[in-house]
């Protein structure tokens, strides 16, 4: 199955990996990268949210996390700056 991050290889790495941390830091990363989308673009998650509704099945890692589930879909919708903003994040975090 083909993800929408999977053509930016470098944030499909990190996201990748965010399921195999430990807990504390995976936390803090997904509230850190929510706080940085909202500065860049205060709407970019509630642009999307209504029509993503959040899966009873569970099936991806990201469902599994209320949170992670709003920061990875509402990361699909941001503008290519806001991406490397997060990679860049990501690359001093990990």
């Amino acid at each position: 199955m083909k993800r929408w991050y999977d053509s930016n290889w470098r944030l499909k790495n990190y996201l990748d990996k965010l399921p195999t941390l430990n807990n504390e830091l995976y936390e803090k990363i997904v509230k850190d990268l929510m706080e940085l989308v909202r500065e860049e673009d205060p709407k970019a998650f509630d642009r999307f949210a209504a029509y993503y509704p959040l899966s009873e099945q569970k099936q991806r890692w990201y469902d599994l996390n209320p949170y992670c589930w709003i920061l990875v879909n509402g990361l699909k919708h941001v503008s290519p700056q806001i991406i490397e903003k997060v990679v860049h994040y990501f690359e001093s975090i990990l």
